[in-house]
């Protein structure tokens, strides 16, 4: 986002005819080394299911890692179109938010410090992984939850991502580099499947707490320990997603305002990521009006996808968009 805003900023100055004022502008930073100076001295372990992620070896992410970038992303693009993602939308209202949140109170022990996005993240999760049970045959690319209930396996891999610039103190700092990290859960298929009621819902909340509730400083230290001495790191969390196809992910902070972005024809009318997109994917998106609520991008396969839209609560809290 900086970059972009960088951008429309010297466009904006080159239409003024102010190209000397481009000078003045503060300083990106690009220096990877930015996030290891950034770094507390403190530790605290990284949990048990992103470790093994990262430093279990595997011959498929050891591929992706050495072979060039362009090849690695010719690969990528095909395996998108392969899923054929259905994607979408929606909008969920700040008030509709608040009145979910009063509505999970009793059932939550300290309902004040779920956040927005813990709401949504547990919504969404639970809508689609019951949407995934529904599916019985999908679309002959993945396996449905019931045919992994079969196989006796009642956990659901989860990759939470986290920005992690204000968390070490980087939010002014400029720095424009990759800083994003995974936390790798397992979570349960059986719980998830529980009725979408308030009160499960706020059970889900409360089971999910861990996701969020360690990610300190030091934590976040550990885990850029773990995966410098890797340089293959980076592709064990794809390889394992690809190979496990109903596994989740969810971006957990919201994106920055791209709305701000102008370069000298107004701000944007409208703004969403570009398709095609990978499956089971979950992204929140700055909205047009950012005091009125947020956009929730959802990208899954067709059949689990339809299940989703027709889905009676989740309706009630979100429209869609497109």
């Amino acid at each position: 986002m900086a970059v972009v805003k960088r951008w429309s900023e010297i466009h904006q100055l080159l239409l003024g005819k102010t190209p000397e004022k481009i000078a003045d502008l503060p300083s990106l930073v690009i220096n990877r080394a930015t996030i290891q100076q950034s770094l507390p001295k403190e530790r605290l372990p990284v949990n048990s299911e992103t470790k093994e992620t990262f430093t279990k070896f595997s011959l498929l992410a050891e591929l992706f890692a050495w072979i060039s970038p362009k090849v690695r992303g010719h690969i990528a693009s095909k395996v998108v179109k392969r899923q054929n993602a259905e994607t979408h939308l929606f909008h969920v209202s700040y008030a509709a938010l608040d009145s979910l949140r009063q509505s999970i109170g009793e059932h939550v022990s300290d309902v004040s410090k779920v956040t927005d996005s813990d709401l949504i993240m547990a919504l969404t999760t639970k809508i689609i992984v019951q949407a995934q049970q529904k599916t019985k045959k999908g679309n002959g690319k993945t396996k449905t939850i019931s045919r992994l209930l079969d196989h006796g396996n009642d956990k659901l891999p989860l990759a939470v991502v986290f920005e992690v610039r204000d968390r070490l103190g980087m939010a002014d700092i400029n720095y424009v580099g990759n800083a994003l990290i995974p936390k790798i859960l397992l979570k349960s298929v059986k719980d998830l499947q529980t009725p979408v009621t308030f009160k499960y819902l706020g059970q889900t909340v409360t089971d999910f707490g861990d996701i969020t509730h360690d990610l300190s400083a030091p934590y976040i230290a550990s885990h850029i320990d773990m995966i410098m001495p890797r340089p293959s790191s980076f592709t064990r969390p794809l390889a394992r997603f690809i190979t496990e196809k109903d596994a989740l992910t969810y971006i957990y902070d919201l994106t920055p305002n791209m709305y701000e972005v102008d370069f000298g024809a107004g701000k944007p009318c409208w703004v969403s990521p570009i398709q095609p997109f990978r499956v089971n994917l979950t992204q929140l998106l700055t909205s047009k009006d950012p005091n009125e609520g947020v956009d929730v991008f959802i990208s899954l396969y067709p059949g689990v996808m339809k299940e989703v839209l027709n889905n009676e609560f989740w309706n009630k809290v979100a429209k869609i968009i497109y």
